[in-house]
């Protein structure tokens, strides 16, 4: 066991298994010490014949791999929406081409720190934040998480460590439109100049994101993820590159 775990059996597993399935949040599954594992999405919880079942997403494949697995024990991670990262271990109790059940795990494990997934940002993301009253400040985005974003600015901003910026908006292109997502204010962590090409890096931890704000970029995160995993060809069907 994690020292800095919290353990959650019966009904507080089930509370928090319940909202996972109803935040539709990412969750990568794997057979355990193998390099098999995809991502999934818990649809809903079923009980049946006194027995309750997490019911996954299907993967199209998998009876042939778990063939060669017989004990069927899969590890489901996930983050939650403040970035804990929780994890179990399961049974596959059943497998069909749209729907992957397990048994309900024993326990939960969360682990009392924050993990947060950073996404490479697509060409064109932005963001714009107040620097003070009258000053406001754009850069180009590098990367971003549900917990910052690192950019880049072609000319030095008035900004060192610790400095606090308000009303920032990250743009994010998505087809013919913007992901936009406003978050009310951020600290300073990191200022640098990088050695290749004479711009300005800065990085920036978000605070006091609402619930709504924290829900939209966390599925948004976990899309991107997805479809960039995709046109790497990942997962087809299985891959080990998703932590």
């Amino acid at each position: 066991m994690e020292q800095s775990a919290e353990i959650l059996r019966g009904s507080k597993a089930f509370e928090i298994l319940e909202f996972l399935a109803g935040s539709r949040r990412m969750c990568k599954i794997e057979i355990p010490n193998t390099d098999f594992c995809w991502l999934s999405i818990l649809l809903y919880i079923q009980k049946e014949d006194s027995e309750t079942y997490l019911v996954f997403d299907g993967l199209k494949g998998f009876e042939s791999i778990l063939a060669r697995f017989p004990d069927g024990e899969v590890r489901v991670e996930y983050l939650e929406i403040d970035g804990i990262p929780c994890h179990f271990y399961s049974r596959v109790a059943r497998s069909e081409p749209k729907e992957l059940w397990l048994s309900f795990p024993q326990e939960v494990h969360r682990i009392q720190r924050r993990i947060f997934y950073r996404l490479k940002a697509l060409a064109g993301t932005e963001i714009t934040f107040q620097i003070d009253a009258e000053k406001q400040a754009k850069g180009k985005v590098r990367d971003y998480s549900l917990g910052g974003v690192a950019f880049l600015a072609d000319q030095p901003l008035e900004l060192k460590k610790d400095d606090r910026v308000e009303n920032l908006c990250l743009r994010v292109p998505s087809g013919r439109d913007w992901f936009i997502v406003h978050i009310p204010s951020a600290v300073v962590r990191r200022v640098e100049k990088e050695p290749l090409n004479g711009s300005h890096l800065y990085a920036l931890q978000f605070l006091d994101m609402t619930d709504p704000m924290r829900s939209s970029l966390t599925r948004h995160i976990f899309e991107q993820q997805r479809s960039q995993l995709r046109k790497v060809g990942k997962p087809s069907p299985f891959s080990k590159a998703l932590s």
